[in-house]
This record gives C-alpha cells, structure tokens and sequence, in this order.
C-alpha cells in the first residue's frame, strides 16, 4: 500500500489478493482509507476508534489471512468465511481464480406419446371373378348382368351380335 506521504507499506498478516477478489480488495481499502487519517504501527496499519485495517479487511471478506498470520486476523477472516462475506461468498467461494461456470442443463423435455401404429388388418383376397354363363341375353338380361363387355363374367362372342365387345345390348 501506498500512503498520502509517499511511505510504501506491505501489511503483515493478509495474502497478497487473488484475481477473482483483487477489485473487491482495493475497492474495500479505497473506501475504508481514502481521505482518513491513519496510523502506522509497525508493520500494521490502525485506522484511529476503528482498529488494525487488516483485520477489519479480514472480518469484511475484502482480505485473506496469510500463512501463519496472527490471531486476530486468521479469527476475522474465519468469521467472514462461516457468515461467506466477500469473497468468501458465491462470487469467488473463497477461491483466487473465478470457478469456471457449470453447464446448465437443460430442462427435461416432455414425453410426447407418440403414436402406436394399427395393427394391419389383412384383407381378404378379392374373390376371382365368377365365371358365368348365360344361354342367351334373355338369361343374361333376367340376372341383370345385361349389357355384358368384353372381359366381365359371362361374355362369349356369340351373344355379341355385332363384335362390338358388347353382348347383349
């Protein structure tokens, strides 16, 4: 940290900010130092009726404790962590880097019944067709079969007087 009067100032006991919560650190320590008077106490930096700036960082999820920080610091930070304030929470989950966001999965589709094809009924061959015979076109007449073409039942030449294919007309 650089303070007002040019000293450059390393605070003891915070892990040096991770990508995923570097904006939210700097953006906490912007508005909790800006244009307030600080002290400077060793290594640490005291914010006067407030308290040492890296345990409240630590308290507000806005800082990490570092390895083998002192007690106050590593008790802050494991305060923010249960509560999951800053990045503790689900921006971050206490990571450095983002996670890398998990598929959606899509909504199940619904069952569309579909529908059952018919049983094929077989249908009875056609009858071949039935043979007849007619004495003449009188009988033909009288079995309503008249007039008779060429290639029905009971068609014979020689009831089609005039070779026409039609008998008995």
């Amino acid at each position: 940290m650089v303070l007002s009067s040019g000293v450059n100032l390393v605070l003891q006991g915070l892990a040096a900010p991770g990508e995923c919560w570097a904006s939210s650190a700097v953006e906490f320590a912007t508005k909790t130092l800006v244009g307030k008077p600080v002290q400077v106490v060793g290594a640490r930096l005291v914010l006067p009726g407030e308290g040492d700036f890296a345990v409240l960082a630590a308290g507000q999820g806005a800082a990490r404790a570092a390895e083998g920080a002192d007690t106050a610091i590593a008790e802050a930070a494991a305060v923010a962590k249960q509560a999951g304030l800053g990045f503790w929470g689900p921006s971050c989950g206490g990571l450095d880097v983002k996670p890398a966001p998990q598929p959606v999965a899509a909504p199940p589709q619904p069952v569309v019944p579909q529908p059952q094809p018919q049983p094929v009924v077989p249908q009875p061959a056609p009858a071949p067709p039935v043979s007849a015979y007619y004495a003449n076109c009188d009988a033909a007449r009288a079995a309503g079969a008249a007039p008779i073409y060429a290639g029905q039942p009971g068609y014979r030449a020689a009831l089609d007087r005039d070779k026409d294919g039609v008998a008995c007309e």
